[in-house]
């Protein structure tokens, strides 16, 4: 089954908005952008927060979806859980690249 092109602006972004603060890593306003490539600071297997074209190893999916998890609690904390569709988008975005341009 193909998935629909998702776009980080349109797909993605909107969905951490709610997510801003020093718990939740100011990933809001597009700054979930920042964490393609980059280490998740509590795990020590060096697995990337966002892994373009991994969804299966990018810790964020992991946390959206309470799995997996080295440490902490899921994500988002203190609002309600991200649907599966929304869950899905994210997997869909990082599947295809995880670009954040236009």
């Amino acid at each position: 089954m193909v998935s629909a092109r998702r776009e980080f602006s349109r797909d993605v972004a909107p969905l951490f908005n709610g997510c801003a603060g020093e718990i939740c890593h100011g990933f809001g306003g597009g700054a979930i952008s920042q964490q393609v490539g980059v280490p998740a600071e509590e795990c020590c297997n060096e697995i990337q927060m966002i892994e373009p074209g991994h969804p299966e190893r990018s810790y964020v999916l992991m946390k959206l979806k309470g799995q997996d998890l080295c440490g902490g609690r899921p994500m988002p904390l203190d609002r309600p859980s991200f649907t599966a569709q929304d869950i899905q988008a994210v997997a869909d975005w990082i599947c295809q690249g995880a670009n954040t341009s236009p």
